[in-house]
């Protein structure tokens, strides 16, 4: 869960707030009822409200939820209405003209995200209605990163100690990261398309093919690109400053390579209900 300081810093990022902001500006016109799943402390919501959205639902499970209505109040927007708990457990009285969320992590394969997404957009928006973000896009792209590598598995490296068993599990484990530009070692590659228009099933895979410049490979990096309304885009892609960050897989060992050498990558996300994912990538 985020913290209300994480929630200042994606406020004050004015390339993911500023392509939210845009978007919900050209959908709400006067009159529509909007629903913001995953609100926070409501700031998308309120914004909805004071385009003239006529009712807005500002739903959260997160006690920080509660600043939504002091905030309604103090910029007198009695149209928001907070809904302290999950969307997946609320079924208003009408459905939504305009459904906006960011129930991300790192990577749109965060704990409960598709399976809201798909629940939200099937159950308490209109057809036809408006979906914001209406797409995600998974880029991967193999990287030259000692660091991060040494960050996520050198620890277990303590002189007198065998700790090879902990070490080879961490190394099935992904990690965030945030990569400059200079550490891919290939043009990046989409690995899966998220529309979350038509979206019906939460597990993810994809395979990619790339051509190596020859440094040694130290992992996987994997980001998303961002389709907010046809018109706004953000990523999260190498020397991007975004709270999300990028995800980093692991190789079990830094692999040698040769310019225009090809890895192959097969990538998977399996959802488990009620947790969070589990993640396959195989070179």
């Amino acid at each position: 869960m985020y913290s209300l300081p994480d929630y200042g810093r994606m406020l004050g990022e004015p390339t993911r707030f500023g392509a939210y902001r845009r978007a919900l500006e050209r959908a709400v016109t006067g009159g529509e009822i909007v629903m913001d799943i995953g609100a926070g402390p409501g700031v998308l919501g309120l914004l909805a409200a004071q385009a003239g959205a006529s009712r807005v639902y500002a739903v959260e499970p997160d006690p920080v939820v509660e600043l939504a209505a002091k905030l309604a109040r103090s910029n007198d927007l009695p149209q928001l209405e907070v809904v302290p708990q999950l969307s997946s457990t609320f079924s208003p009285e009408n459905r939504a003209d305009v459904l906006i969320s960011d129930l991300r992590g790192v990577l749109p394969t965060f704990t409960e995200h598709l399976a809201s997404i798909i629940d939200a957009r099937d159950r308490l928006l209109k057809p036809g209605g408006t979906l914001i973000p209406r797409r995600d896009v998974l880029m991967a792209c193999p990287v030259c990163a000692p660091e991060a590598r040494r960050r996520h598995l050198g620890g277990f490296e303590v002189e007198g100690l065998d700790l090879e068993i902990a070490r080879r599990r961490a190394s099935h484990l992904w990690t965030r990261v945030e990569l400059e530009k200079r550490a891919v070692a290939s043009e990046p590659v989409q690995i899966a398309e998220l529309d979350y228009r038509t979206i019906t099933d939460p597990n993810v895979k994809g395979q990619a093919s790339f051509e190596l410049d020859g440094r040694p490979l130290d992992g996987i990096a994997v980001w998303f690109d961002a389709d907010i309304d046809g018109e706004e885009r953000f990523s999260n892609a190498p020397s991007s400053s975004l709270i999300y960050g990028q995800a980093f897989f692991p190789f079990d060992s830094s692999l040698e390579t040769r310019a225009g050498d090809v890895l192959h990558l097969g990538f998977a996300a399996h959802y488990v209900a009620g947790d969070d994912y589990l993640y396959r990538w195989r070179g």
